[in-house]
């Protein structure tokens, strides 16, 4: 996919020190929270949601982790083209482990699912060579009259790894007005359907990013919070 105008951000420096919460890191239970996890495909070979991949009690005790372990930063103000306007706050850990343990959790709800025949085949197909999520994790909080303007994802390398999809988990929903995903054509215009998408507490979203990406945005947030949880998901170069 051709694209000019690349806007892409910029992000803090990872610290490697952070607890995630043991509601998290034991996935105590998962076997039944399986039975409401839901894959639906929004546009096809594009992007796909994860309805309930982390329990409401999961997402709050995230939240409270960060809250109580990490200093957020407002992004800079940074006056160029090359950068979309963007007005949030936000923190970045590096944690393989965490980013390991999640990956695996993930890699179970597929598993469950697909054995459940309730996975699309281009979902599968995308996926059945993915490796790891990228280990540098980032939070981001949006608070009343923040946004993320209109920008693509860039694919990162590590190791001999190359990343092709962002991982969005929306912690948070209670009280939240505003801050849709918004996606838009290779021409800037909104696409076809299905193109924004409503935060939901637990749910993750999956969209392709690098050269396949598309125009995207955070829709301004009206009212209450809207929490975070970022990554990647990671495939062997070729």
């Amino acid at each position: 996919m051709a694209r000019k105008n690349k806007t892409p951000a910029s992000e803090p420096q990872c610290r490697t020190t952070f607890s995630f919460p043991t509601s998290i890191q034991s996935h105590q239970s998962e076997k039944v929270g399986f039975y409401k996890t839901c894959f639906t495909s929004v546009i096809p070979g594009q992007i796909f949601t994860i309805s309930n991949f982390w329990s409401q009690e999961q997402c709050q005790d995230l939240i409270s982790n960060i809250q109580e372990s990490l200093s957020l930063e407002t992004t800079p103000i940074i006056k160029s083209k090359l950068y979309a306007s963007r007005v949030n706050d936000r923190a970045c850990i590096r944690d393989p482990e965490n980013a390991g343990l999640i990956y695996d959790h993930f890699q179970k709800i597929q598993k469950f699912q697909i054995e459940l025949g309730a996975v699309d085949e281009w979902i599968v197909q995308e996926l059945e060579s993915s490796k790891a999520f990228n280990p540098n994790i980032r939070f981001y909080r949006y608070s009343k009259g923040q946004y993320f303007g209109k920008h693509y994802d860039e694919s990162v390398k590590i190791g001999d790894q190359i990343s092709k999809w962002t991982v969005l988990i929306y912690l948070s929903d209670k009280g939240l007005k505003g801050g849709e995903t918004i996606f838009y054509d290779e021409q800037g215009n909104r696409s076809g359907s299905q193109i924004s998408v409503k935060p939901q507490q637990g749910m993750a979203l999956f969209y392709k990013h690098g050269d396949d990406c598309l125009l995207h945005e955070a829709a301004t947030v009206r009212d209450g919070e809207k929490w975070v949880f970022r990554t990647d998901v990671m495939y062997l170069q070729k």
